[in-house]
């Protein structure tokens, strides 16, 4: 039946639609097919995984030429350890509490900023001209085939490797059902492994930072690598454990003998976390430990065991380096801190600023190694002849045999130093935490050596000392390389 005012259509004319509705057709279940295949898979591939993929598939440094031990058979360098592996390592079948898994702010994703955006801006020659600015270094030498390749060309090897996913395995064996680690090895280790610490009060601010530390440096966030729940528990445990008040937020109770100590190694774990993931559950929590920071700090720019307390040197090592990682992740801070801080290690200093002592101006390798590191942050020239003779003064100390905490400094002070120095003391100090790890049994992947301070923190302490100084290859990018740090003004 025709309606009336319609022209009739001939077949002829209908005809002559055919070949585009059929076009059509196809071309709109094409786009339907592609659209599956690109959602389906998004959710595998961010924009890190692609650049992994880019990297690898242009990468030109050799591959280390690894044989898995006996002792550690399913680590293979530059990589994840194996799935089941990891599997097998941390599951705990009792835990029973849920754990919070943090979650991204969808509206504002964090995108880590490529080595070559950012700013080469050499630094100035003194402390005191930077005013507010403050060297802060990318952490992206440590993800997926970055950090292999800055382990390979940096003096790291396959064995070191090794080293490292060994001890991570131990740290991830050892951490507590709440997600804590405790420097008295608890539950989870039931006094199998030797060497606990000796002290009444087992640290657990202090001992979760220095185990997440170890996972953050080797590129395990709780959003990528085998270790997510771990160092998520982790996190969620320093979280939980908070006091916020009028100062800010802190992670001891009043009783704590080690107050700052413990809040500047927590607050460093939570910011490098931030810094690495721009997960933004962290950033309030970072900001009200930052802000205890700088609450704490004592009218002569140092930081001591308790809140204004007359400063020592290692302990504004651990504010300062917390600092540091909280100005990379966007978190902004008082000047007037960092200017303080240069004061106190004026206080420090001897030989014009080539030594540096712990509560005077008495010099020690260790408290040098430090002062120096700092000085070189501040944006002090590895050409300044303080900075040549503090060196020298440190590496003439070698590697200590039981040292763990002085190793740790004077190797990130060496490495950032480079030149023969670091070749001397780098192939040292590598191959012996190799060679004294620990191979069989529970105690396999972790260090202890005889040292009175150790003794205070016990196995876990000088695991996670000597971890990262294994990591120092791709823990930070050096300082002094080409387009490798971005200064910024406070």
């Amino acid at each position: 039946m025709q309606i009336p005012g319609q022209a009739k259509q001939s077949p002829k004319s209908i005809e002559s639609w055919v070949p585009f509705l059929s076009s059509l057709i196809l071309h709109l279940l094409l786009v339907l097919f592609l659209a599956i295949v690109v959602h389906g898979d998004s959710g595998s591939l961010d924009s890190r995984t692609m650049l992994q993929v880019e990297l690898n598939s242009n990468e030109e440094t050799p591959s280390f030429d690894i044989t898995p031990s006996a002792s550690n058979p399913a680590i293979v360098v530059g990589d994840s350890p194996r799935e089941s592996q990891v599997n097998e390592v941390v599951e705990r079948e009792t835990r029973t509490e849920p754990s919070l898994q943090l979650e991204r702010d969808r509206t504002e994703e964090f995108v880590p900023s490529p080595v070559s955006n950012l700013f080469s801006e050499v630094a100035s020659s003194s402390a005191s001209s930077m005013s507010g600015a403050f060297t802060v270094t990318s952490l992206e030498s440590r993800f997926g085939a970055n950090r292999k390749e800055a382990a390979a060309q940096r003096g790291g090897n396959a064995a070191s490797e090794r080293a490292v996913e060994a001890a991570l395995v131990w740290l991830a064996r050892h951490q507590n059902l709440d997600g804590g680690w405790d420097l008295q090895l608890g539950a989870p280790c039931d006094g199998t492994c030797h060497n606990a610490s000796t002290h009444a009060d087992p640290q657990r601010a202090a001992a979760t930072g220095l185990a997440l530390l170890c996972f953050l440096g080797a590129g395990y966030t709780h959003h990528e690598g085998p270790y997510q729940k771990v160092v998520n528990d982790g996190l969620y445990y320093l979280m939980q454990i908070m006091v916020k008040d009028k100062r800010g937020g802190h992670f001891f109770q009043p009783i704590a003998q080690f107050a700052l100590y413990e809040h500047g190694i927590a607050t460093l774990a939570l910011c490098e976390a931030y810094q690495m993931t721009g997960d933004s559950s962290l950033r309030p929590f970072c900001e009200d430990a930052i802000q205890f920071i700088y609450y704490s700090q004592h009218g002569d720019g140092g930081w001591g065991y308790d809140p204004k307390t007359p400063g020592d040197l290692s302990i504004a090592c651990w504010q300062m380096m917390a600092i540091k990682s909280a100005v990379a992740g966007k978190v902004r801070i008082p000047t007037d801190s960092i200017r303080s801080f240069d004061r106190f290690l004026d206080s420090q200093q001897s030989e014009k600023g080539a030594l540096y002592g712990y509560r005077s101006t008495k010099p020690k390798p260790s408290t040098t190694a430090m002062g120096l590191l700092m000085r070189m942050y501040r944006g002090w020239p590895k050409t300044d002849g303080r900075i040549m003779r503090g060196a020298e003064y440190v590496a003439n100390g070698a590697p200590s045999p039981n040292d763990v905490y002085f190793n740790y400094y004077g190797t990130q002070l060496l490495f950032q130093l480079g030149g023969p120095l670091w070749d001397e003391w780098n192939p040292k100090m590598r191959d012996y935490l190799i060679s004294t790890q620990a191979s069989n049994g529970h105690e396999q992947g972790s260090w202890y050596f005889e040292h009175p301070l150790n003794h205070v923190g016990g196995r876990l302490y000088t695991t996670a000392m000597s971890c990262m100084t294994l990591e120092v290859y791709y823990r930070h990018m050096p300082i002094y390389g080409p387009i490798q740090f971005d200064r910024m003004e406070l």
